[in-house]
C-alpha cells in the first residue's frame, strides 16, 4: 500500500506475506493464499519471517527491538501484566537474563528465542548481521548486543568478533 517504502515494493515485484497463523485456521486457503501471492519462510514466530524478508530485500544489517522473549518489568505484552494466571497457563520459569537477572520466561518464547538466534547465525554467515537492541530479556547474542543508538551507528564491514557456530542454550535456573 501506500505506506510501503518504494524500494521495498520494487525490490519484491512477487509480493510475499506472513499467514502461517491464517494457514492453521483454514489449511485449504494456504494453496489459494499462496499461488496468489506467495509466501515468506514461516518460522514459529513473525520475527523469523521479518529476516527472511530482510535478507531477501538484501539489507546490511538487521536492529531487533523488542525481542526480549520473555516479561521483563513484569509485562507479558507491552500492555498486558503477567497474571499469575497467564504465567500458570505458559508453564513460566525464571531464566537469566542478558543483563544477569531472573526473569520470567516460558517454553514457547525460548523456542521462539532459540529459533531467532539461530537464524540469526545463518544470516551473519551470509553478511547480514543482526543486531539486538532490546536491552532486556534472554536473547543475549554474543557480540550483538547494544543499544539501540551504537546498533544504527554499527557498520557490518567493520570487523567484529562473529557469532559463535555452536548452540548456545538459554540458561535457566534451577530451584529445585
Amino acid at each position: 500500500g501506500m505506506t510501503v517504502p518504494k524500494h521495498l515494493i520494487d525490490g519484491f515485484k512477487d509480493r510475499y506475506y506472513f499467514a502461517a497463523n491464517l494457514f492453521s485456521y483454514d489449511p485449504k486457503l494456504q494453496d489459494v493464499w499462496v499461488a496468489k501471492v506467495g509466501n515468506l519462510e514461516a518460522g514459529r514466530c513473525i520475527s523469523y519471517s521479518m529476516l527472511h524478508m530482510a535478507w531477501q530485500a538484501g539489507c546490511a544489517k538487521v536492529v531487533l527491538v523488542g525481542h526480549d522473549f520473555a516479561c521483563t518489568q513484569g509485562m507479558y505484552y507491552w500492555n498486558e501484566p503477567l497474571t499469575m494466571a497467564v504465567a500458570q497457563g505458559q508453564q513460566m520459569i525464571l531464566a537469566q537474563d542478558m543483563n544477569d537477572c531472573a526473569t520470567p520466561t516460558g517454553p514457547i518464547m525460548i523456542t521462539n528465542c532459540e529459533t531467532l538466534m539461530t537464524s540469526a547465525k545463518f544470516c551473519e554467515q551470509d553478511g547480514m548481521p543482526i543486531i539486538n537492541a532490546s536491552e532486556a530479556g534472554i536473547m543475549a547474542m554474543e557480540n550483538r548486543c547494544m543499544s539501540f543508538a551504537e546498533a544504527l551507528a554499527f557498520v557490518p564491514d567493520v570487523p567484529v568478533a562473529p557469532l559463535q557456530a555452536e548452540e548456545q542454550a538459554i540458561p535457566v535456573l534451577d530451584w529445585t
